[in-house]
């Protein structure tokens, strides 16, 4: 590539056929020179494949939080020698080359090379945040000359690991946009290196919430209420190994007669003892059980609903403030990350008040009931009047 070769082509002669008796005649010349310049590399970078391909994973250019993307180099080589190939490839802040991953491809390619020398590559885990990297054929790439130029062909592959940093965001109006390009060059060559289009990946993640709700508000000791959780995702990137938890006081509730209302495939109820209190907790990932089943999509909401007792020992006009969030939700597949960002919502709140006493009082009779004495609210001095107190106990 870039190979210069100039040619130079003369002419001479003089004005007269031959000479003359004097010798004199007035000679010519003329050169002019041919260049001939070989053609540039032509890099293309691709995004070959990404790591999540679930029925509810990123698509395109997109990628989740932990997610792998693969990159894809292709040049075509020149016929001939080239001495010291080398690939650059620069990695922007928010993703990471995995060493150990770069796959050399020659199906299309006549001709040998020396082995591959990757920087940095130390052991198949990330390299760091941005760390560019360097691919190096040392010695001479050697292309069989044969006038075909579909057998000239390496491709290059690697990993890149889309990091859980601040600096990656996947919401709505605020995403990352992570940039990637590349470059090609050899020892000798006249021209800079030869740089690929640049190749983005947009960055989506999940944004959940959890909303709680008990009906009815208020009861009385042994009273039954409902408590609904209710679980959305505005975000643009599905929610992934979800947990809610939601702790049950044993002194305002009887523990002992929680009971599952809620029936989504796919997930498990369970109640953790920490006496006196328990943790009613749903868990996606129930056996046998895969997205999109497991998973909250971005619009999706979930109801889940238990119901539970209050406790005898509760006394009137007690309230009592009930929460429940979410113990765990993530980007991606944690069987399946090098790594994931977790998110932890703020809490759903609502409160439970019980019943207190009610009194009434009323007037209940006059001693005076004669023909003409007084009637209703009217008395004279000197009669009794007889009062009634109700107490209504919860």
């Amino acid at each position: 590539p870039n190979a210069r070769v100039t040619n130079l082509v003369g002419v001479a002669g003089d004005s007269l056929r031959s000479t003359n008796i004097f010798a004199v005649q007035r000679p010519t010349t003329s050169s002019a020179p041919a260049v001939l310049q070989g053609l540039d590399f032509n890099l293309i970078k691709t995004l070959y494949a990404t790591s999540e391909t679930g029925p509810v994973d990123s698509t395109n250019d997109l990628v989740q939080i932990g997610e792998v993307a693969t990159y894809q180099l292709q040049v075509q080589l020149p016929e001939g020698t080239t001495t010291n190939l080398t690939f650059t490839d620069v990695l922007p802040l928010g993703l990471s080359f995995i060493m150990g991953s770069v796959v050399v491809d020659t199906a299309a390619l006549n001709g040998t090379l020396p082995a591959v020398v990757v920087t940095p590559d130390t052991a198949p885990e990330p390299a760091g945040n941005g760390v560019d990297i360097t691919i190096t054929f040392p010695g001479n790439t050697v292309v069989t000359p044969d006038g075909e130029t579909t057998n000239d062909i390496l491709r290059i592959r690697f990993d890149a690991l889309v990091l859980d940093t601040n600096s990656n965001v996947g919401l709505a109006g605020s995403q990352t946009v992570l940039p990637n390009t590349a470059s090609v060059t050899y020892d000798g060559n006249p021209n800079p290196p030869a740089t690929s289009q640049v190749v983005n990946v947009t960055v989506i993640e999940p944004q959940p919430r959890i909303v709680k709700d008990i009906t009815p508000g208020s009861g009385d000791a042994g009273d039954q209420v409902i408590v609904t959780l209710t679980i959305t995702n505005s975000g643009l990137a599905a929610g992934y190994d979800i947990a809610l938890t939601d702790r049950v006081d044993g002194v305002f509730y009887d523990i002992t007669s929680i009971s599952n209302i809620t029936a989504y495939t796919g997930w498990k109820f369970e109640v953790e003892t920490n006496l006196p209190d328990v943790t009613v907790v749903y868990r996606a990932g129930n056996d046998g059980y895969n997205p999109p089943d497991t998973t909250l999509e971005p619009g999706e909401a979930m109801v889940f609903s238990f119901a539970v007792d209050l406790a005898q020992t509760v006394v009137p006009n007690q309230i009592h403030t009930n929460r429940a969030g979410f113990r765990e939700v993530s980007t991606i597949l944690a069987n399946m990350a090098w790594e994931e960002r977790h998110y932890t919502p703020p809490e759903g709140t609502d409160t439970v008040s019980v019943v207190g006493m009610t009194l009434a009082k009323s007037l209940a009779g006059t001693s005076e009931t004669g023909p003409v004495d007084t009637t209703g609210t009217n008395v004279t001095i000197g009669e009794v009047v007889t009062y009634r107190l109700l107490v209504t106990l919860p």
